[in-house]
């Protein structure tokens, strides 16, 4: 797969933020700003003046980006060869301690065999984790040209504060778009002004990998004080995983993970624990 593109012009983009923040001026200040459902998935044109509009001519404090393609296309492939790459280092290990091993064998011979052996698949993972290598860049350059990315960029670049509710619901959000979206948050939570502390990400099918990213997001954060999931794909692995999250938190009110259909009873055992160590977050779970 490859980067989605959109035909966002510099134009079109103004012409569209124009239109939203005619409407947001007439809100009471902040205002809340609804650019869900766009006629075209947001790139890095939209993103420029979206931010710039957001900095300088109305005060924002809710961004609604729902039911737009937010994915790269390029990341599913990018965080599956990420992965592989783990399962190579891990056979390149093994055949690290299956060629020392071969040196216990009294057999010369049968030594020498086992030890031939254990170099060629070495040498093939290592051959294998090179392709890949040159596989990665090339998507990681693909992925940071797609509007996601540029949109955080944007985000990233402003000088302080610009967003305290987030939206993202149904925005085909991966695992791999929830780490750059982590780490924009916890850098936009180092800048002046009121930080996020609200974020949904609603109907983004990203799974126990998310969970894992999002959980993270929360044992990190200082100020997030309600984040919604539902929907999104969650087995009893990501729940836990999101609980272990809460670990330390002190800020987070609220975590609604309803309406994830894979969870077993494990994952009810698993909130139920959280009460024993975060008395202040309310975990709402079907």
């Amino acid at each position: 797969s490859r980067v989605k593109t959109s035909a966002f012009s510099p134009i079109m983009a103004t012409a569209v933020l124009d239109s939203v923040l005619r409407q947001a001026e007439d809100q009471t200040s902040p205002a809340s700003l609804d650019l869900s459902c766009l006629p075209e998935a947001p790139d890095g044109n939209f993103a420029s003046v979206l931010m710039a509009a957001m900095q300088s001519q109305v005060e924002v404090s809710t961004l609604d980006l729902s039911h737009n393609d937010l994915a790269a296309g390029c990341e599913e492939e990018l965080y599956q060869l990420q992965q592989e790459k783990v399962a190579l280092h891990r056979e390149m290990e093994l055949a690290e301690k299956e060629y020392a091993e071969a040196r216990k064998d009294r057999d010369f011979s049968q030594m020498k065999q086992k030890q031939n052996k254990a170099d060629a698949k070495k040498m093939a993972a290592e051959k294998k984790v090179e392709e890949i290598t040159g596989q990665e860049m090339e998507l990681e350059g693909q992925c940071s040209e797609a509007g996601w990315s540029m949109l955080l960029t944007r985000w990233e670049q402003a000088p302080s504060n610009i967003v305290q509710i987030l939206r993202l619901s149904n925005a085909g959000l991966t695992a791999v778009a929830l780490t750059a979206l982590r780490q924009s948050i916890l850098t936009m939570e180092g800048r002046p002004g009121d930080a996020l502390h609200t974020l949904v990400l609603d109907g983004n099918d990203f799974g126990d990998h998310g969970a894992q990213v999002l959980g993270g997001l929360l044992r990190q954060s200082k100020h997030l004080q309600h984040v919604s999931a539902r929907n999104t794909g969650l087995t009893e692995v990501g729940v836990g995983a999101l609980v272990a999250g809460l670990l330390g938190n002190t800020t987070l009110k609220t975590l609604d993970i309803r309406s994830n259909g894979k969870c077993t009873t494990a994952a009810r055992s698993a909130v139920d624990s959280a009460k024993h160590f975060n008395k202040t977050v309310k975990i709402v779970f079907d």
